[in-house]
């Protein structure tokens, strides 16, 4: 399995039933270039397929031998690496709710009911296969997030390391010049006293000048360590150094006078933090609307509300301000309550006391700082994740997200929304000329000329490769045919100046908008101006043209806005062709009977008889079953382009009859493509005469690469060749016909229709044979396989 720019190539579905004929009929069901059925027989091999391969969905049968289905579902979920795997059974069992329910508690998401419906089939697997496209795309989204990520992380932490150093570089500034004057003071009175040591006077006197000096020095080792808040002054014309006495503003809203006493007297000695007050909810957000603070210490009742009403205002006034919620003893309900509204940290007013609201503050203020660089880097990404890494323009997700947007409103408001799609001309041969580093210096420098030119209600996308997209909201398609003739006359006259070359690139545009087109969608609008951009190219490139709708498109126009709508038109034509095919089938019956007379005729209805007993034992839906009759019935008809010189030869073939021979199916899809409807059955004519080891014609195919119903039409007409007489042969012995399947089972034959048929032919007493021959066939039959495994 593949996966590219968030796109899956194959997804695995894994099939386990223990009946080959329903896998078959699942196979045929299921068959998506984009989808690889994984099969198996029991509960055991579908636990070893699903660790050996990659499963987006997994259709089981509930009763199978051995491990049944629901303990095969209770041990896939028992596992870390594949409880996440979405289980339909497909089932024949009661539909009663005792059922449902084991299968649910199983693990399954879902129950399909045999016979199967193949439109709800598809419909269900379509869901789960999107849902696994969805989460394949996130996974891989998240990739390139977490790379995004590793990168901000990385620029992230050389940043912090260059803002540490300057830290580091002020403090010290700060630290010099605001101990230079105690130091001073102190290294000189120590030095006075070496002077006199023997003058106890002046010895006192100098022990007191270096005590305040040393009280100074205390002081600002203090400052140093609770600085929380990074603020400069100027040193001098060329330095900055840290602000040590920056104050940190405290609001207290707090309406009782003796607690709020209590932080006074705790925060009075602090003197790099200032204190204020409020008294009620009103008050505080009418002072936050004009005044910033640091901090806020907030009581939880208040005369006017809670202080989860203050926090619930707050953030919706989206007021970051870091709050520490302050309560009474056994709240803690409350403040848990109140930190999921945003508060911070909580502290209980009886365990206030110097050391641990300093302590919270701090830690507060530290968590502040680290929630702001967070969404700093959360914002770095976001932006990451809709700009395109190379041009620097929004990218086509983003593209998407804001294309639905506008498109919505236009439709919601009635007004004009148009679109460029522009794409660089002959860009392909810059890459291969000058080298790719050029071609990115031309989308990088094309990229600013869109952005410096486009009007500022008007937004710009890389669409993808040399391709790019604007969107002009409530622009007609004159307003977008003006711009876009203004960007290629700019594209026109302005260089592209790369090393020594000066490089001249024009640009094809094509335009489209709701009031010219009327798209369904935002993506129909752009596809639109995707259908004029082709018109550009085709005109010569270095242009613009917008979308015409052809008279064709405005007929049709008419009808789905009429009384019963395009789909009710849909439905007729649906039946007229219908009626047309059986007409047509009808005719090929009679040209049967008028060319081959009552042989050919018969030989073809105990074919397609042979065809309904295999469709029946395949559980193929009605259409697909009718579709290989048909074919044999034109398969019947078209025989008689051999001539009647080959279909009555009894002797050996000479080598022009039987490249004749070989051709045959080619001219039987030439006959077929004359009827424009029988797309399924020019495959099954197409692919008959394969052979399931590949020797057979007209191309050679083997396995599972030739149809199911090419190889369903084999093996019957196989049978009714043999059981028939011929010019050259007689017709064969019910053992001989049965030796002859099981002789060329694996070889000529698919072994598994070979082995249904011989259940057919005891069910319905196709051959007069034995049961003891019908036995030793199958064991042949099984031999045969085991061999073919080995």
């Amino acid at each position: 399995m593949k996966h590219e720019n968030s796109t899956i190539d194959c997804m695995n579905i894994l099939v386990v039933d223990d009946k080959p004929e329903n896998l078959f009929s699942l196979e045929i069901l299921l068959r998506k270039p984009d989808l690889n059925l994984v099969k198996a027989t029991s509960g055991e091999e579908a636990l070893r397929k699903v660790l050996k391969n990659e499963i987006a969905l997994i259709l089981m049968d509930v009763q199978m031998p051995g491990m049944n289905g629901y303990e095969t579902a209770e041990l896939l979920r028992s596992n870390f690496d594949t409880r996440y795997i979405p289980i339909i059974f497909v089932t024949a069992i009661s539909k009663e709710e005792k059922h449902v329910f084991k299968g649910y508690e199983s693990g399954a998401v879902d129950y399909l009911f045999k016979p199967l419906d193949p439109v709800i089939l598809n419909s269900k697997v379509s869901i789960f296969l999107d849902l696994y496209r969805q989460k394949k795309m996130v996974e891989a989204q998240n990739v390139k997030l977490n790379e995004a990520n590793k990168k901000i992380l990385e620029q992230q932490k050389a940043l912090i390391e260059e803002e540490r150093l300057k830290v580091v570089l002020q403090m010290a500034g700060a630290a010099a010049h605001e101990l230079s004057q105690p130091l001073m003071v102190l290294l000189g009175n120590i030095k006075l006293i070496e002077m006199d040591p023997d003058d106890p006077k002046k010895a006192l006197k100098y022990i007191s000048s270096i005590k305040d000096a040393g009280q100074k020095l205390s002081k600002i080792v203090k400052k140093i360590q609770i600085l929380d808040h990074v603020e400069t002054i100027s040193h001098d014309s060329r330095t900055q150094i840290l602000n040590l006495d920056r104050e940190i503003k405290v609001l207290s809203v707090e309406d009782d006078d003796a607690d709020f006493n209590r932080i006074v007297s705790i925060l009075e000695k602090e003197k790099v933090m200032c204190l204020f007050r409020e008294r009620t909810i009103k008050s505080t957000i009418e002072r936050l609307a004009r005044e910033s603070f640091d901090i806020i210490l907030l009581d939880f009742s208040l005369p006017d509300g809670t202080g989860l009403d203050l926090l619930r205002m707050m953030n919706l006034r989206k007021d970051a301000t870091p709050v520490i919620c302050l309560t009474g003893k056994g709240s803690e309900t409350i403040a848990t309550t109140m930190i999921r509204e945003g508060a911070y940290d909580y502290l209980a007013k009886a365990e206030t006391n110097r050391e641990t609201i300093l302590s919270i503050i701090k830690n507060t203020l530290d968590k502040y700082r680290l929630k702001q660089n967070i969404d700093t880097a959360m914002e770095k990404m976001a932006a990451m994740s809709t700009r395109d890494e190379l041009t620097g323009l929004y990218n086509r997700r983003y593209m998407n997200e804001l294309l639905e947007q506008e498109f919505n409103r236009a439709m919601r408001y009635d007004t004009n929304l148009s679109c460029l799609l522009m794409d660089l001309d002959l860009f392909k041969q810059v890459n291969d000329k000058y080298g790719h580093t050029c071609g990115d210096f031309v989308l990088k420098e094309f990229a600013v000329r869109l952005e410096q030119n486009r009007r500022g209600s008007d937004s710009v996308f890389r669409y993808g490769g040399e391709e790019f997209l604007m969107l002009l909201p409530q622009t007609d398609i004159h307003g977008a045919h003006k711009a876009g003739e203004a960007i290629c006359n700019h594209c026109r006259n302005v260089l592209y100046p790369f090393e020594t070359h000066q490089l001249n690139i024009t640009i094809s545009i094509g335009a489209a908008s709701i009031e010219s087109c009327r798209p369904s969608t935002g993506a129909d609008l752009i596809a639109f101006a995707d259908k004029a951009l082709y018109r550009a190219k085709a005109d010569g490139r270095n242009c613009v043209r917008i979308f015409e709708r052809e008279k064709e498109h405005t007929v049709l126009e008419t009808v789905t806005y009429g009384k019963k709508g395009i789909n009710y038109l849909k439905d007729q034509v649906a039946v007229i062709l219908e009626k047309t095919k059986q007409a047509s089938m009808r005719a090929l019956e009679l040209l049967i009977k008028e060319i081959g007379g009552d042989q050919l005729e018969n030989e073809t209805r105990q074919t397609i008889q042979y065809i309904h007993f295999l469709g029946h034992k395949l559980n193929l839906p009605q259409g697909i079953v009718q579709s290989i009759t048909q074919a044999a019935s034109m398969n019947g008809c078209f025989r008689i382009l051999l001539g009647e010189e080959i279909l009555m030869k009894s002797g050996e073939l000479t080598d022009t009859e039987k490249d004749i021979i070989e051709k045959l199916p080619y001219m039987k899809i030439e006959l077929a493509g004359l009827f424009d409807f029988f797309t399924n059955e020019k495959l099954v004519l197409l692919y008959n005469h394969e052979r399931y080891d590949g020797k057979g014609y007209p191309e050679g195919l083997k396995s599972n690469e030739i149809p199911l119903g090419a190889r369903i039409l084999s093996i019957t007409n196989a049978v009714t060749a043999m059981t028939s007489h011929r010019s050259y042969r007689s017709k064969l012995d019910p053992e001989a016909v049965l030796s002859e399947l099981v002789e060329n089972a694996g070889s000529q034959f698919d072994p598994i229709l070979v082995d249904l048929f011989i259940d057919i032919i005891a069910e319905n007493k196709i051959l007069m044979v034995s049961k003891q021959v019908l036995s030793r066939a199958k064991g042949k039959l099984e031999q045969s396989k085991i061999k073919g495994t080995k």
